[in-house]
């Protein structure tokens, strides 16, 4: 595969034919451009002011705010700078009270710290829960690019890191021994749906909420993560709290679930909804939004990336993050749900979760723990799990076999365990 370099080399310029009469022209005209210039700059020392440096709303090499506190009432007009590609401007609270939808902000707040209920993990090998995925050799997981903290490529090194990739990591850990025995394949908002169904990719990390209008076309891993919606802005803007927002323009990724409670909250204000939250902040830096409204592990990410933001205010929801998979009760598809699920059960029993939680976050908020998962069994697809027999009973087992002659099948026998592949 060819790569097209960054900087192509520009045009060669023609040369001067070796003449005396080519050179002489050349410095007659160099000799008038520099006149001119001389002359242009000794007009303007006198009647021309300096060019005015641009004013920043923060100093970069400090950490601290360098100007007055934010007037919201009285903003810089930002008419004249364009908005964040295929962002657009709307207003918060239309929906609200409309129950036919389902997404009322009275039911989205029922559901508030919705776990849902996953496939337990049984007591299984790799072997026998992702038979397809360990003769591969690698699982195949679709992240997204770019979140800061969760899920993004270390300039430095190249290589993928954040809070979801330890994760990943851990998983092909469990099943083939070797943390690296994963393929990440970048997936955005508009096509991992569809690639997932395809087949494609064997699961999403995305940051995804656990809901329950989303366990209608999706399945959850358990909860690997727990967040909190709440607010970004500037340190030196008055915003402390939800109920401060006033008339001020708050900025949410399309199709999130913020951007879902801010449409059917109970007050009205205005709303910019970005393809990104990387765009949030890059128009909250530009004054055409007042803060950011997103789980906290989103606007830690964000915050990392300004340190003149911070987060604030009481959380608004509680949400639980889980790794995606088809809605589907195949063999494949629980076994796997059942695989992820055993690697989250070990982390959060050896402490692993919560120390990477804190590792990546704990320095914008405060994680707060994961309760226990709720499970449910899988649809008769995996094999039945063995019940622990006394070791009396087990060593009368052993010595029977041992007695008794070995079993044979013919070609059209089919075995119990093979029809559940």
């Amino acid at each position: 595969m060819s790569i097209l370099p960054l900087n192509p080399p520009a045009a060669p310029i023609a040369a001067c034919p070796q003449s005396v009469g080519c050179h002489r022209r050349t410095r007659q005209l160099l000799a008038v451009l520099t006149g001119i210039s001389v002359a242009v700059a000794g007009c303007g020392q006198t009647t021309t002011p300096p060019l005015a440096v641009p004013t920043f709303r923060h100093d970069p090499t400090t950490t601290q705010p360098n100007t007055p506190p934010i007037d919201l009432q009285n903003r810089p007009d930002t008419d004249f700078i364009p908005l964040p590609p295929g962002a657009r401007t709307g207003t918060a609270g239309l929906l609200h009270g409309d129950t036919t939808n389902d997404r009322d902000w009275q039911a989205l707040a029922e559901q508030t710290g919705y776990q849902g209920r996953s496939i337990a993990p049984g007591d299984f090998t790799p072997q026998q829960r992702v038979p397809q995925i360990v003769r591969r050799g690698r699982i195949i997981i679709g992240v997204q690019a770019g979140q800061y903290l969760l899920s993004y490529r270390n300039p430095a090194t190249g290589e993928l890191t954040g809070f979801e990739i330890d994760i990943a990591h851990e998983i092909a850990r469990d099943i083939f021994g070797d943390p690296g025995a994963v393929e990440f394949r970048f997936v955005d908002a508009s096509s991992w749906r569809e690639q997932l169904a395809a087949g494609s990719i064997d699961m999403v990390f995305r940051s995804l909420s656990i809901t329950p209008q989303r366990e209608t076309a999706l399945s959850f891993s358990a909860p690997y993560l727990r967040s909190n919606t709440r607010l970004l802005v500037p340190k030196s803007s008055p915003i402390t709290d939800p109920d401060s927002l006033g008339d001020t323009r708050v900025c949410v990724r399309n199709d999130s679930t913020p951007a879902l409670l801010a449409r059917t909250a109970r007050e009205v204000f205005p709303l910019l909804m970005t393809n990104n939250w990387a765009d949030c902040l890059v128009a909250m830096q530009q004054s055409q939004a007042d803060a950011i409204f997103a789980d906290d592990t989103v606007l830690a990410g964000l915050a990392a990336q300004d340190p003149h933001t911070h987060i604030v205010g009481t959380p608004v929801t509680e949400e639980f993050y889980g790794a995606a998979f088809p809605a589907s009760s195949s063999p494949e598809v629980e076994g796997l749900i059942a695989q992820v699920n055993a690697t989250i059960e070990r982390m959060r029993r050896e402490g692993t979760l919560a120390a990477l939680a804190n590792t990546w976050f704990g320095e914008y908020f405060v994680v707060s723990p994961l309760p226990a998962p709720v499970y449910r069994e899988a649809e008769a697809h995996l094999p039945a799990a063995p019940e622990p027999q006394p070791a009396d009973e087990r060593a009368a087992q052993v010595s029977h076999r041992a007695a008794s002659p070995a079993r044979t099948s013919s070609p059209d026998a089919t075995d119990e365990k093979d029809s559940h592949r």
